[in-house]
């Protein structure tokens, strides 16, 4: 019977630390491409210790492009995955972060006979985030 009262106090844990890391707060990225709006989601806890950059004072930010598709192509191989090929590749301020950039990676590829877009978000600190692509609103 302690054993059962044990398992039911680990599962509960576990359940409350799983809801709690959840809900944290993130900082969401919300862009335009192609008529869809794209959002991503990136944990503050990425944003400490962020390299700070300013176009004005540096022409090289803190990750180049090559850099950037480096570990894009990093993560396609980790992940077995094929996100498709490279379109397009924008430098963006994150919003709400003076001197906090990021790149947008949009791709194109073609699945079940259909041509589908993908973007990733590319932080400076090299972390790559996919983004979440939602189709243009019928009316």
């Amino acid at each position: 019977m302690r054993n059962r009262g044990r398992v039911g106090v680990a599962l509960l844990l576990t359940f409350a630390f799983t809801s709690a890391y959840a809900y944290q707060p993130k900082v969401e990225i919300v862009e335009t491409f192609e008529n869809s709006r794209v959002v991503a989601f990136v944990d503050p806890a990425d944003l400490e210790n962020y390299p700070a950059w300013s176009p004005e004072q540096d022409a090289q930010p803190p990750v180049s492009i090559r850099e950037a598709i480096g570990r894009f192509q990093q993560r396609s191989t980790k992940n077995k995955t094929n996100p498709g090929n490279i379109k397009e590749i924008e430098l963006k301020e994150l919003p709400g972060y003076q001197h906090h950039w990021h790149y947008l990676i949009k791709t194109k590829s073609m699945r079940d006979g259909k041509l589908k877009s993908h973007v990733y978000v590319i932080l400076m600190s090299g972390k790559v985030i996919p983004a979440m692509v939602e189709p243009e609103s019928y009316k």
